[in-house]
């Protein structure tokens, strides 16, 4: 995993991909930012998005510092209003944000999505109701809703906590 921030928040969060797939991804977003460790201040933030990843048991909320056009920014603003564990369509959050006709767009919003988890793009689905495409792998995506479901039913996984296992 690999967390950015801002002196405002968190502007990146990445996971499952080697660390110098996250740092280029971290690089290309930010091309001219400067890129400073800065693991004392930012491992509470750490610790809660790992803590989610482990074991979810309500939607990570942590502060951020999001650059995107206007568009973007209020289509990552539905996106966190998802409950828990549920699911909406691109078209459920176009109509959300007053833009009935915008389906693609949202999803192209979702794909950059640059704090996965925090706004959970995870939990878009298509209008038929089909898991799409997710950055970190429809594997992942699923896991990561099958992971929500169970908490939020209050049922026990295969490979949560108990086993130290996390999403793969």
């Amino acid at each position: 995993m690999l967390l950015a921030a801002t002196d405002r928040g968190v502007c990146f969060l990445g996971f499952a991909e080697p660390a110098e797939a996250l740092k280029r991804e971290l690089r290309r977003r930010f091309p001219r930012a400067r890129l400073e460790p800065g693991a004392e201040a930012l491992a509470g933030w750490l610790s809660a998005a790992l803590a989610f990843l482990e074991a979810p048991r309500d939607a990570l909320r942590l502060p951020l510092d999001l650059q995107g056009t206007a568009f973007q920014c209020r289509v990552w603003e539905a996106m966190q209003a998802i409950p828990f564990g549920e699911t909406r369509s691109y078209a459920d959050i176009a109509a959300a944000i007053g833009a009935p006709r915008a389906a693609r767009a949202v999803g192209r919003a979702s794909a950059l999505n640059p704090v996965s988890l925090v706004v959970p793009c995870h939990r878009m689905q298509g209008g038929d109701g089909a898991l799409r495409g997710y950055r970190w792998g429809l594997d992942q995506k699923r896991a990561l809703l099958a992971m929500e479901r169970a908490a939020r039913e209050g049922t026990v996984m295969p490979g949560a906590r108990s086993s130290g296992r996390r999403p793969a």
